[in-house]
C-alpha cells in the first residue's frame, strides 16, 4: 500500500512539473533598446529594460520564441551593468550572445539573463 502511495505521489509530481529553459541566442545585433518607467495603463513593459533582436540581415528574430527580452528596473541587482553593456553594443553595432530564462515571461517577453559582447 504505501508503495502504492509514493508511486501515486511521484507521477502526480512529475506531470505538474512545468519546463523552464535558459536559453543563449548567438551572434545577434541588438535592433531595439529600450527603458520603460511607470505607466499608469498595466503595460506589460512597465519599469522594465526591452530588448529587440536581428540577425545579420537585419530580420527581427525572437529567442526563447518571445519577440523581446526585458529586465525589470526595479528588482535586479545586475541592472545598470546589463543595461550599460546592452546600449555599449547598440551604440557600437556589436555582436552579442544573450541569455534569457523562460521560466520568468510576459507574453511577449522572455526575461535577460546574460548579454556577452562578442567579436
Amino acid at each position: 500500500m504505501l508503495n502504492k502511495i509514493l508511486i501515486l505521489s511521484l507521477l502526480a509530481t512529475i506531470s505538474t512539473t512545468t519546463k523552464a529553459e535558459f536559453i543563449t541566442c548567438k551572434n545577434v545585433k541588438l535592433s531595439i533598446v529600450g527603458v520603460q518607467g511607470d505607466r499608469d495603463d498595466s503595460h506589460p513593459f512597465n519599469n522594465k529594460l526591452i530588448i529587440q533582436l536581428k540577425n545579420s540581415s537585419n530580420a527581427t528574430i525572437q529567442c526563447g520564441g518571445k519577440n523581446y527580452i526585458h529586465l525589470d528596473n526595479t528588482e535586479s541587482a545586475t541592472y545598470n551593468s546589463l543595461l550599460s553593456i546592452a546600449l555599449s553594443a547598440y551604440a557600437a553595432k556589436l555582436n552579442v550572445n544573450v541569455s534569457v530564462n523562460t521560466s520568468s515571461q510576459t507574453d511577449d517577453s522572455n526575461k535577460l539573463s546574460v548579454i556577452t559582447l562578442i567579436n
